[in-house]
C-alpha cells in the first residue's frame, strides 16, 4: 500500500465543498450559548438585548453583503478565510 500524504493534499484540497454561510440567527444563538456560562445573568440579558438589536438592524445588510462575495475569490475553503487573513496577517 503506497500512501503519500503530499499527493493527497495536492490532488484533493480544492475538491472539498466550501463551507456554507450560516444564518445570522444561528450564529447569534451559538454566541449567546457560548457566553452564558461565563457572564452574570445581568450581563447575559444585556448581551441578549444587543444581539436582538443586531439581528434586527445591522445583520440583514451584513448578511446580504457576505452572500454576494464570489466563491471563486481564491480562497478554497471558506467564505471567512480572506477576512481572517486580512485581519490577522495584514492581508
Amino acid at each position: 500500500f503506497d500512501y503519500d500524504v503530499n499527493r493527497l493534499y495536492d490532488t484533493n484540497y480544492l475538491n472539498i465543498p466550501k463551507l456554507p454561510i450560516p444564518e445570522v440567527e444561528e450564529t447569534v444563538q451559538a454566541h449567546l450559548l457560548s457566553i452564558k456560562p461565563q457572564v452574570s445573568a445581568e450581563q447575559f440579558e444585556k448581551q441578549v438585548q444587543l444581539a436582538k438589536e443586531f439581528v434586527e438592524n445591522d445583520a440583514p445588510l451584513l448578511q446580504k453583503q457576505l452572500q454576494h462575495i464570489s466563491p471563486e475569490d481564491g480562497y478554497p475553503y471558506s467564505y471567512i478565510e480572506k477576512f481572517w487573513d486580512d485581519m490577522y496577517l495584514g492581508g
